[in-house]
């Protein structure tokens, strides 16, 4: 038998881990040009994250209400 997590559990994950790292960035870091090019950084990891949470999630308009993750 497989588990397969909601999708709506994986994208609150996902909202909390950017959420956490975006306050972390701007509390720790004491220069402002590292702080603005390690948010810069962190934001294109999120977005490469983002596009590629269709694996996590898997494919949308399947029949029913049951996602399968890697588009199994």
């Amino acid at each position: 038998m497989s588990w397969v997590a909601s999708p709506e559990i994986i994208i609150f994950f996902y909202a909390l881990f950017v959420a956490v790292g975006i306050v972390l960035i701007l509390k720790l870091s004491k220069d402002k040009t590292r702080k603005i090019s390690t948010l810069r950084l962190f934001v294109q990891i999120v977005a490469v994250g983002a596009v590629f949470m269709g694996l996590l999630i898997g494919p949308f308009n399947q029949p029913g209400s049951t996602f399968y993750p890697l588009g199994v």
